[in-house]
């Protein structure tokens, strides 16, 4: 990928293209992590172990790993409704399991 200019917002905003953000597979809300060394600045995925050592840094801040936490929380709760939003899409005018159920049920009947 060619370099990509980032654009800071405001002063806890970075604004990354949206080729860089799908290159890296970020979304809203994703974290990322950051390395600088000699001069350089590195961004990638945050991984779980990344997370829970910046949540062992921030434990000096007081209420800092409960934010971390609530904001892990919000992310997953997100994602499941992301992932439900495309199943009702998916299968959006097709009957239901119970309506199927009840249909078998009445044909069924001897």
């Amino acid at each position: 990928m060619a370099a990509q200019i980032a654009i800071i917002d405001s002063p806890d905003t970075l604004r990354l293209s949206e080729e860089a953000q799908a290159a890296l597979r970020l979304h809203p809300g994703s974290r990322i992590s950051i390395t600088i060394e000699d001069g350089k600045v590195t961004l990638q995925p945050a991984v779980e172990d990344d997370l829970d050592n910046l949540a062992g840094n921030l434990v000096s801040s007081p209420g800092m790993a409960d934010e971390l936490q609530a904001d892990r929380r919000r992310e997953a709760e997100a994602h499941v409704e992301r992932i439900s939003a495309e199943l009702k899409s998916m299968f959006a005018g097709e009957p239901s399991l119970e309506d199927e159920f009840f249909r078998t049920r009445d044909i069924d009947k001897w």
